[in-house]
């Protein structure tokens, strides 16, 4: 009976599922300053706290996004290239954050931040004949579009909300938006309405 009991709490209060995140990676990488200096090494990045670690002549120097332009990380051969922005919060407070650069346009940019998700995932209990919950971590996304002003505009999980970004294009946007079944958190989405406004707006 104590075996079974035991049992039933380990599946009941199943511990999270670990998952190896990409900053908690060393990439071979480069460092861009603006005073247009340089330095390569190893670069383990921290958007949490705004900062890089870069690893030079067997030590680990950090640097702050107020401090660095841009960055650059070779991930399974794949260049990643970040860039330290002024960004203003929602409380109108203006600082440096490191956003990672996915669409280069002449007249809007597509950026991303990585963060960590937690759901509770249900599955059915046997024993209990009710629902356990299984906590994952993953990966998820913030995007934001970077206009020619430096103004950054965070994209909301709301199709509706992309049109208030784009006033002088908002009819045409609307219908591309529907039309191509644009979702507002889907990065090749928004990787072809970025690509649309820019050949729209020329």
């Amino acid at each position: 009976m104590k075996i079974l009991i035991a049992l039933v709490l380990v599946l009941t209060f199943s511990p999270a599922i670990s998952q190896n995140f990409p900053w908690e990676k060393w990439y071979n990488g480069k460092v861009y300053f603006e005073n247009e200096q340089t330095i390569e090494g190893p670069i383990k990045y921290d958007l949490d706290h705004e900062l890089i670690n870069v690893q030079v002549n067997g030590q680990i120097q950090t640097y702050t996004a107020s401090t660095l332009s841009n960055f650059e990380i070779i991930n399974s051969g794949i260049s990643r290239i970040f860039y330290a922005f002024p960004f203003v919060t929602s409380n109108k407070y203006e600082s440096p954050k490191l956003f990672e650069v996915i669409v280069v346009g002449e007249f809007i940019t597509l950026l991303s931040r990585e963060r960590i998700i937690v759901e509770n995932l249900p599955s059915y209990n046997f024993y209990t004949n009710s629902n356990i919950y299984n906590t994952e971590t993953k990966v998820g996304y913030d995007y934001f579009f970077l206009f020619p002003s430096g103004k950054i505009a965070q994209i909301k999980p709301d199709e509706k909300a992309i049109h208030t970004l784009f006033p002088e294009k908002n009819s045409e946007i609307g219908k591309f938006v529907r039309s191509e079944n644009i979702s507002p958190q889907n990065k090749e989405s928004l990787m072809a309405l970025v690509e649309y406004y820019n050949a729209l707006t020329r």
